[in-house]
């Protein structure tokens, strides 16, 4: 999405609310439904710089991380941003002429706010882990009571932690 600033002048306040497309921002095989990203702005003209305050909305349906049902996402973020007239784009987004791009704003938004781990709810009990069964549906047969004994950190604990004189910082204490 683009906004064009050759009408607009100085002190200039205008609204906008428009969808976009976000899909490419996604692998496809992460989600199943991505629907348009709704965004509500609101943006100023000032000397050199547009600032640029309002809100944007996704959904994107995916897998529960923990049992593999399709949950469905709403991403809602506000925003406030300044845009630079040729700037360099490290600390404000830039623009050139008379037209400026949201796009790298909206992506760099939704990227960072949006989830690593979707579960379709915080009490998700998985899968079992021996026959597969969904735990959220039913229960399923497995004893799940009996432990391996099998501990992948038992070694570190059995490694003595002695101090064979590679420690050069003075602060940390060994066993000995």
């Amino acid at each position: 999405m683009k906004i064009d600033l050759s009408t607009a002048s100085y002190g200039d306040k205008k609204r906008l609310d428009f969808c976009t497309d976000v899909s490419e921002l996604f692998r496809e095989e992460q989600f199943s439904d991505i629907r348009p990203c709704e965004v509500r702005i609101g943006y100023e003209v000032l000397d050199g710089t547009v600032k640029v305050i309002g809100e944007c909305r996704v959904n994107l349906t995916s897998l529960c991380y923990r049992c593999g049902d399709p949950v469905t996402v709403t991403m809602a973020r506000e925003l406030c941003e300044t845009f630079i007239e040729d700037g360099d784009g490290e600390e404000f987004y830039a623009y050139t002429g008379n037209i400026i791009d949201l796009t790298p704003m909206l992506r760099d938004l939704i990227i960072t706010n949006f989830p690593t781990v979707i579960l379709c709810s915080e009490d998700c009990r998985g899968l079992c882990f021996e026959c597969g069964t969904n735990l959220n549906h039913s229960d399923c047969k497995c004893d799940h009571t009996q432990e391996t004994g099998e501990n992948p950190f038992e070694i570190l604990k059995n490694s003595g932690g002695t101090d064979n004189g590679s420690s050069k910082d003075k602060n940390i204490k060994t066993k000995k």
